[in-house]
């Protein structure tokens, strides 16, 4: 009876019902209440009768009925639940803008970035190691960067972590879609056909997300490209995606995963122009055993030796800020690379790039002195 009340004295009013609807539907429900069903015509004293109970039943479901109807067809309902879309989906969603989007400026700017590795030993006879360097990356031209690093330990490390113009030269950063793919298909055929001392062997799934990861990170790939590698991700793996994922510079995107030959790539884009705020490779679960042979007796009997490390790869970028005037000291570096690009081209007359850093001792061969703590770039075309 409890739930007769509810239903008669909150269900929800709707504009569109006659009084004549209402009234009738007050006269169902007080029928019920009444036993007047015509149902319950031969119960026994102090037994609720079976057709009494039926009645109520059958009235309490016809009235749940009715104002369904009556509200589903008002509009006042609630929503059927749909799923959203999935990460496959949204990355082809984001590549659709992407192909309208640059998000590096075409002038002068610079870009904090910040690159940490942490190699934990699988054999407890490794030691573990972590390393953090941050650096503010000045591109002078389309050519030519100069960056600024921190954190660089041991000396000598300090070197460009993040792709520029001419990173990877099978994949052009000014090419088509076809192009792009076609350049990602043949690293990655390069790459498995080099892999000969990984055991197991690396998959061609963990070589496609490598090799993606690195393009996408490359500044000067310009807007199709950048669309086509989006589209490659969303082939090349069961990927899941977190929206509103903070990098370490506040910036906020949505983050895709996949976990691959054991460890975990993650990525957090912007989803309006494809701008890749971090990326980190989780390889902990991930064991690489590389064979060594001795060097001092090729044909020991002991035979190769396995050498087992996981590997955590994290890396955070700010967003480009347009700079109206280089620092002094990038300014001369970027104009002593430019004196000297005859001499640094002739290295790689194919066309490539080269970076020198002022903290390793080694980085004066071409004439000119690097600032200690700066690193510059330059590349070229055939």
């Amino acid at each position: 009876m409890d739930d007769i009340t509810l239903i008669t004295t909150q269900r929800p009013e709707v504009a569109s019902m006659t009084d004549a609807e209402r009234t009738r539907l007050d006269q169902r429900m007080q029928a019920v209440l009444d036993g007047s069903t015509g149902i319950d015509a031969g119960a026994h004293r102090g037994q609720r009768p079976r057709g009494r109970r039926l009645a109520v039943m059958t009235g309490v479901a016809a009235a749940v009925a009715l104002v369904a109807v009556v509200v589903g067809a008002s509009g006042r309902g609630p929503a059927p639940l749909q799923a959203g879309p999935s990460a496959a989906q949204q990355l082809r969603t984001i590549a659709a803008t992407v192909a309208t989007a640059n998000p590096y400026p075409r002038t002068p700017y610079s870009v904090a970035t910040t690159l940490s590795t942490s190699t934990g030993a699988v054999d407890p006879a490794q030691p573990a190691t972590t390393s953090s360097t941050e650096q503010v990356e000045y591109a002078v031209d389309d050519h030519d960067y100069v960056s600024r690093q921190t954190g660089c330990d041991p000396v000598g490390s300090c070197a460009q972590f993040m792709s520029s113009r001419g990173g990877d030269p099978v994949i052009p950063f000014d090419g088509t879609a076809a192009e792009v793919r076609a350049g990602v298909e043949q690293r990655v055929e390069e790459d498995l056909r080099m892999d000969t001392g990984s055991a197991p062997p690396l998959s061609r799934s963990y070589l496609t997300l490598m090799t993606v990861q690195a393009a996408l990170q490359d500044r000067a790939m310009e807007p199709a490209g950048r669309a086509e590698l989006l589209r490659i991700l969303a082939d090349s793996a069961d990927i899941s995606a977190t929206p509103d994922v903070a990098n370490s510079y506040g910036l906020v995107g949505t983050r895709f995963s996949a976990t691959v030959d054991g460890g975990r790539l993650d990525l957090v884009v912007d989803p309006g122009d494809g701008y890749i705020l971090s990326s980190r490779w989780d390889g902990r679960g991930t064991v690489f055993r590389v064979e060594t042979k001795s060097t001092t007796s090729p044909s020991a009997a002991e035979g190769p030796t396995p050498f087992e490390v996981g590997i955590v790869v994290s890396f955070a970028s700010a967003r480009p800020v347009v700079v109206d005037q280089l620092p002094a000291d990038v300014a001369a570096l970027g104009a002593a690379v430019a004196a000297h690009a005859s001499a640094i081209e002739a290295i790689f007359p194919g066309g490539g790039c080269s970076s020198e850093s002022g903290s390793n001792p080694g980085g004066w061969r071409y004439g000119f002195d690097i600032p200690t703590d700066l690193t510059f770039t330059h590349c070229w075309g055939a």
